[in-house]
């Protein structure tokens, strides 16, 4: 959703999101290739993974899914 093609990698307890999911926020959507419903989508898929897995995103601090969840607003708003 943030650019076409985009991907989250799971290794283990490692959840690499690039920039679909950041500490604190979600990714962009507004740039060429950007696509809000599929973004979303991708969102509630990861909200369905453990919440102990560490996610590190493209940008920006590392955190816990479940921690996102809980803490970041965008997010918590798209899988409700």
């Amino acid at each position: 959703g943030h650019t076409e093609g985009g991907v989250c990698i799971l290794i283990d307890d490692y959840l690499f999101t690039g920039d679909t999911l950041l500490y604190g926020k979600i990714g962009r959507t507004d740039l060429p290739g950007g696509n809000q419903d599929a973004l979303y989508d991708s969102l509630r898929r990861l909200a369905q993974l453990p919440q102990n897995l560490v996610i590190y995103p493209g940008h920006g601090q590392s955190s816990f899914l479940g921690e996102e969840l809980k803490h970041n607003h965008e997010l918590s708003e798209q899988v409700q």
